[in-house]
């Protein structure tokens, strides 16, 4: 549903779905995108290990955080990562365009 939403409404180009973080670092050095969502609890390699690989390995696109934990020790946490925007999936139809758009340009999303 999110990646209908992006595309139709939201003008992005979706260039990979990961089932895990280790694809996820995968698909981003294939197609070297301008943005990447990753989700907290990936399986095999969290989104916080994820983000801090992305940026360890020179990644400067966006990265937003998709989560359902909203404890601020979290947010700090992906914040710390290098992630560019925090999204909890319960909102994450109503935000994700917002937060990938703010990501793209390098703010923070919360602001």
């Amino acid at each position: 549903g999110l990646r209908l939403l992006l595309e139709r409404e939201g003008g992005f180009q979706i260039v990979g779905e990961a089932t895990n973080g280790r694809d996820a670092l995968q698909l981003a050095a294939q197609h070297s995108p301008e943005a990447v969502v990753l989700d907290y609890s990936m399986p095999e390699l969290n989104g916080i290990d994820a983000a801090r690989a992305l940026r360890d390995d020179g990644f400067v696109g966006g990265i937003v955080m998709l989560s359902s934990h909203e404890a601020w020790q979290r947010v700090n946490d992906a914040l710390a990562a290098g992630v560019d925007g925090y999204v909890l999936k319960e909102h994450a139809f109503a935000q994700l365009r917002s937060a990938l758009q703010a990501a793209l340009r390098r703010e923070r999303f919360p602001s």
